[in-house]
């Protein structure tokens, strides 16, 4: 393994070319690939970030979390995939990565990037969303062991257990402007499981229960109270609703419409900044939630 980011060798890199960085211009791309480098981990060996943001360029990673009768399968980490992008939002997560064959990744370090977020605050958004889709892959890889786990255990995840709010009354102010009002009765399903959407809803007032089938029944992944996101995975990556969303009273919410991020950045880029970052903290805590439940089961 190396312990430090050793600068590319190779020829010069355009970012635009990696899948999960085409949404960058060649602007933005030219001042992020100032900070690029790389590492490499032999096979067998665990890939440790760090400090850093890590890309893979080459190699297979599998990535697990510590369960009660040892490691549990998070599936692998696909190319182009991330693996330190939590850092930026949490100190520090349980997700375990090790190199199955050599494996080699574009790298660099997070404090660096997060300096040239300053100087360009388009590209911070973009390499945001990039963020988001990459902890929405891993929550939704959470999310199906997390029921695989629950259905296996005697125990289950405490069903009455509230997170604490997600937003201040100050950052909902903040992004007010963003939102459009919306009321459920309650017992109304806000959406379902496989639905499309690309809706996001914060709670103003109310209650709603998330929940995942499990055969024949569902699992209580949450019940969140006023101040809080949910339906962020379907707005950050576009694919299917990965819950029940149920209203367990009078549910007052915001709801954030598809295309908004994209409309803020055109209107007012530190608001589409502030929101992109705000979803992504919130969704790095949410996936460390959902680990440590594996982890207690």
């Amino acid at each position: 393994m190396r312990d430090r980011i050793r600068l590319m060798d190779s020829q010069p890199l355009s970012l635009r070319s990696l899948p999960p960085l085409g949404i960058l211009t060649a602007a933005e791309a030219s001042v992020f690939e100032k900070k690029l480098g790389e590492r490499s981990f032999n096979a067998g060996e665990p890939v440790v970030s760090g400090e850093e943001l890590l890309l893979l360029r080459e190699g297979e990673v599998r990535l697990e979390t510590e369960g009660r009768g040892g490691k549990l399968s998070l599936g692998k980490l696909e190319k182009y995939g991330l693996l330190g992008e939590e850092g930026f939002f949490v100190s520090e997560t349980p997700i375990l990565a090790e190199a199955e064959t050599d494996a080699s990744f574009f790298a660099v370090d997070r404090q660096s990037l997060k300096n040239v977020f300053r100087y360009s605050r388009t590209g911070a958004v973009k390499f945001l969303v990039v963020f988001g889709r990459s902890l929405a892959q891993k929550i939704r890889a959470a999310n199906d062991l997390l029921q695989e786990v629950s259905a296996k255990s005697e125990e289950s995840p405490e069903k009455d257990a509230r997170p604490p709010a997600q937003l201040t009354e100050l950052e909902l102010h903040r992004l007010q402007s963003l939102f459009v009002p919306r009321s459920y009765e309650p017992n109304a399903v806000v959406f379902r499981e496989g639905d499309m959407g690309e809706e996001l809803f914060v709670i103003r007032e109310g209650e709603v229960e998330i929940l995942k089938r499990s055969g024949e029944e569902s699992m209580t992944l949450a019940r969140l109270g006023t101040g809080n996101f949910f339906g962020e995975l379907a707005f950050i990556d576009r694919r299917p609703r990965s819950a029940h969303a149920v209203a367990r009273s009078q549910l007052d919410v915001y709801v954030l419409p598809a295309g908004s991020l994209k409309k803020a950045v055109e209107y007012n880029v530190g608001t589409a900044l502030y929101l992109s970052s705000v979803i992504c903290k919130i969704m790095a805590r949410r996936l460390n939630e959902t680990l440590t439940k594996i982890g207690s089961l």
